[in-house]
């Protein structure tokens, strides 16, 4: 079935952005151990801001899968079925 393939991409994507973020906070927290004695605690909220910022990288593609998800031929003829009762409303020409 289309539609679980693409979940299943979608999904799959996430999982691979999760992990590339978590390893990459475990990379630079574990710079920051051998830098200084306090690295770990000092650069907490910068090591963090990293393994997002690789995470939101890594899953940036996720918005368009989604939208490939959701242009298909039946949810493009229900949303010009929709459109076309907007016409027959009065105050809208």
């Amino acid at each position: 079935m289309e539609i679980d393939r693409r979940v299943t991409k979608a999904v799959r994507r996430v999982t691979k952005a999760l992990d590339s973020g978590v390893n990459e906070y475990a990379e630079r927290r574990d710079k920051s151990k051998v830098a200084r004695k306090d690295g770990v605690v000092t650069d907490f909220v910068e090591n963090v801001a990293y393994g997002m910022s690789k995470a939101v990288s890594t899953a940036s593609p996720l918005i368009h899968d989604a939208a490939e998800l959701v242009n298909s031929a039946p949810v493009r003829k229900q949303v010009r079925k929709v459109a076309r009762t907007f016409g027959k409303i009065p105050f809208i020409n």
